[in-house]
């Protein structure tokens, strides 16, 4: 308003100029003009003064702020401080309820295993977190004495609850562990490596992990229990295997006619028992490890996330400590029972394929550190073994049957051979490791083997024949007919030994024609020789008398020639009646071929020289008819003696 007043009255004034030539006018014009520099002059003052005010009241404004901030601030810390006050008497309120906790569950520690199982873990849940709770408090309030005596007596009251589910644990294990019968696992069982015995009875463990996920964060060894107790489950379960009213072992039998059947060794059984048995052993002993993720997961989703566990595996390995020492201590008497000497190979390669079977699970169980050993010793008494056959089958020195049947040495060595295919997996490396197997080309070390024993049972077979049957010209051809035969025979029946063998197969076959051909030079070539060596005479004879009838040189020919025939035939014919051909096409065979050589040419001379006047007791002479002769030679080769 001021403002406004004063440009309206400098307006006036300027509205107001007098002209120019008048002097009054001027002099009036100059007193506004003056005026008017006045009224500027204390505008300036007036505008002066009022920036003076305003800056003034920008301090008293700014000092206001800083004032209304720090009671803000102010305002701010009794805020905290009441909040802390709070949270202090919140604090205290629960530390007061942790410090009253023992009161309330020490009537249900202290009942221990008599208390309801459940009520118990709780109040132990309770006792622990107020322990925890306790020593947090002291940590920051150390002076408070009577504090420190309430946590120790609590603590104490913790470590009885700690024993006493120690103690619980001890005892559940104890009575949840099973002792696992072997002979209600059959074999094809015990060969699943998917089986685990059951070496601890259900709802068992469900107790156990309770106890395990509280025990574990404290100082007490509760693992211990397990390699006690479990340990001691496994020994006695494996120890079942070697009782004598559970054992498959090998029968005492004098040739391999009953011969050790592949898997039925007790030691093979407690092997594959005790593989199952650790397998089942470790899954307890992963679940007991870690606890808490065992009760979060099912079993078959806790192996997954839980595949290996080192501390598991360890533990594992001392509760199965004593139950291997048992097996390796019980496997070197064991693997040595019996008295044939070829089962007790079998037996060794038996244990040799198991144990490679098995190797995956043994790694996977890590129980090489004590197998391993094992399976060498095993090898290396293998190969010796199946060394020391082909020396026994060299060096046997067992007699020749009277009646040149096939040798136990022949029928042992084959069945011997044939059973060495039921091991190839295993046998294949063990014979690997032998030098005199590895040399040469174009066949493995099971060939080589094989064409070895047979070349050494053939020598030992002609071994025989020489020393023994030298002066037994016909029985020595039958007793190399029955073996080579059997021999040939065995061959083809086994697809794997026919394989391996083929040539040995075809040349045993043209041997045993030779021998065919021998045995019939042998026996009735003689007598043969007889009746073609008087037969050209008696011819002769007949023709350069034909007119005057038979001449008495005649008849003492024809008489000769059929007496001698028939001493020699009834020679050979009783000196054989004993030999013995078992095998039916061999001895039919043979039957074929003797009556084709000996009948045609007999009946061709007895009719041609048997219906002559050469004597008047012609039965005297010609002792047996065709009829008779046939039948005196199919009653050969039957092991028996025959009247006539």
């Amino acid at each position: 308003l001021f403002f406004d007043s004063l440009l309206g009255k400098g307006h006036q004034c300027m509205l107001q100029l007098p002209p120019q030539n008048d002097v009054g006018a001027v002099d009036g014009f100059d007193a506004s003009l003056g005026l008017l520099q006045d009224y500027l002059t204390q505008s300036r003052n007036v505008a002066s003064n009022i920036e003076g005010a305003v800056d003034g009241y920008q301090r008293n404004l700014l000092d206001l702020d800083n004032a209304i901030e720090e009671l803000h601030d102010r305002l701010n810390d009794i805020k905290r401080s009441h909040d802390n006050v709070d949270n202090t008497v919140l604090t205290l309120e629960s530390v007061l309820i942790k410090f009253d906790v023992p009161r309330k569950v020490e009537d249900v520690l202290l009942a221990g295993k008599d208390a309801d199982f459940e009520q118990y873990l709780q109040s132990y849940d309770k006792l622990v977190e107020a322990n925890r709770a306790i020593q947090v408090f002291l940590s920051k309030n150390s002076g408070l004495k009577p504090a420190k005596e309430a946590a120790m007596k609590l603590d104490k009251l913790a470590q009885r609850a700690q024993q006493t589910l120690e103690s619980m644990f001890r005892d559940t294990l104890d009575a949840r562990s099973c002792i696992v019968d072997p002979k209600e696992q059959a074999s094809e069982r015990l060969r699943d490596r998917s089986f685990r015995p059951l070496l601890l009875h259900h709802g068992g463990m469900d107790t156990l992990l309770q106890i395990a996920i509280r025990l574990q964060s404290t100082d007490i060894q509760y693992l211990q229990h397990v390699t006690q107790i479990q340990g001691k489950t496994v020994l006695e379960s494996l120890m079942m295997c070697y009782d004598k009213q559970y054992s498959d072992e090998l029968q005492d039998i004098k040739d391999d006619t009953v011969k050790y059947s592949k898997g039925t060794h007790k030691y093979i059984t407690s092997l594959l028992f005790l593989l199952r048995l650790a397998d089942s052993e470790l899954s307890i002993c992963k679940r007991l490890v870690h606890p808490e993720l065992s009760v979060q997961c099912s079993t078959a989703a806790f192996d997954d996330l839980v595949p290996e566990s080192s501390q598991a595996l360890d533990l594992m390995h001392l509760v199965l400590h004593k139950a291997v020492a048992q097996l390796l201590q019980q496997g070197q008497a064991m693997v040595h029972h019996g008295k044939v000497f070829s089962d007790i190979v079998f037996v060794h390669l038996d244990i040799v394929e198991n144990l490679a079977t098995n190797q995956s699970v043994i790694t996977s169980l890590r129980l090489d550190q004590y197998l391993a050993g094992l399976g060498q010793t095993m090898r290396q008494n293998a190969l010796r073994m199946l060394l020391d056959y082909t020396l026994g089958v060299e060096t046997n020195d067992v007699k020749c049957s009277s009646d040149g049947v096939v040798h136990q040495l022949t029928t042992n060595t084959m069945h011997f051979l044939i059973r060495l295919f039921d091991y190839t997996m295993s046998l294949q490396e063990i014979l690997r490791d032998d030098p005199s197997l590895r040399t040469g080309t174009g066949s493995s070390p099971l060939q080589k083997y094989v064409l070895k024993l047979l070349s050494t049972l053939e020598s030992n077979l002609q071994h025989k024949v020489s020393h023994q049957l030298k002066h037994h010209k016909e029985l020595s051809i039958v007793f190399l007919l029955n073996n080579y035969h059997y021999i040939h025979r065995s061959l083809l029946q086994s697809q794997d030994l026919g394989r391996l063998a083929a040539g040995e197969a075809s040349r045993l076959e043209t041997v045993i024609q030779d021998l065919q051909t021998q045995y019939l030079n042998a026996s009735w070539g003689t007598a043969l020789a007889i009746l073609d060596k008087y037969a050209p005479e008696i011819d002769r004879k007949l023709q350069k008398h034909k007119d005057a009838g038979l001449s008495s040189s005649t008849k003492d020919l024809i008489k000769q020639m059929f007496q001698q025939f028939f001493e020699e035939f009834d020679s050979k014919y009783h000196q054989q009646l004993h030999f013995n051909i078992p095998e039916e096409q061999l001895r039919s065979t043979l039957y074929d071929l003797v009556q084709i050589e000996v009948l045609p040419k007999f009946n061709a001379v007895a009719e041609k020289y048997g219906c002559l006047p050469f004597s008047s007791r012609r039965s005297k002479y010609i002792k047996y008819d065709s009829n008779t002769l046939q039948a005196m030679l199919t009653s050969l080769f039957r092991g028996h003696f025959r009247k006539g």
